[in-house]
């Protein structure tokens, strides 16, 4: 007999409610890469099902997404205990500053922040290609920044 049984629908629930959703905000659930797709209504009559959530192999479909506006449950497996992950969109903000390095020699579990605070690096935007992002929400269009500052030193870029 399974250690730790687990209903898939209970847990997706919990998950939901514990970030402030219900399940009226899901606007689908799928595959990640979003070629299968159904209502909310029809997963939680397949997810009602017990499961073993401990440790061994995952039993859930590991692409399995709860999608909701601007945001998404994954799930999430260590050594085969499977959980959801709750996502949310990077938001660009205006503030942002560009940097120059993703790998750090001598350091572990290092951020971006972390790694590039020494090159003090400030990309601007233009007001067009802010405003497109923070009016409509679309992504922001990187060709429209005007200028990079590197140090103290300002570039533009034409």
């Amino acid at each position: 007999m399974a250690d730790r049984l687990t209903n898939l629908l209970t847990e997706t629930i919990r998950a939901l409610d514990w970030h402030e959703k219900k399940p009226e905000d899901v606007w689908w659930v799928g595959s990640g890469d979003g070629k299968l797709a159904v209502s909310w209504k029809a997963f939680t009559e397949m997810a009602n099902i017990e499961y073993d959530s401990g440790y061994g192999s995952q039993k859930i479909a590991s692409d399995l997404v709860v999608v909701g506006d601007s945001w998404w449950l994954s799930r999430h497996e260590y050594d085969g205990s499977e959980s959801w992950s709750y996502h949310t969109i990077p938001v660009l903000l205006e503030s942002a500053k560009g940097f120059t390095r993703v790998e750090e020699d001598h350091k572990h579990w290092v951020t971006l922040e972390e790694m590039d605070q020494d090159t003090n690096t400030k990309v601007v935007l233009t007001a067009e290609a802010y405003n497109a992002r923070t009016v409509t929400g679309d992504k922001p269009n990187l060709d429209k920044i005007v200028s990079v500052e590197v140090k103290g030193r300002k570039f533009r870029i034409e």
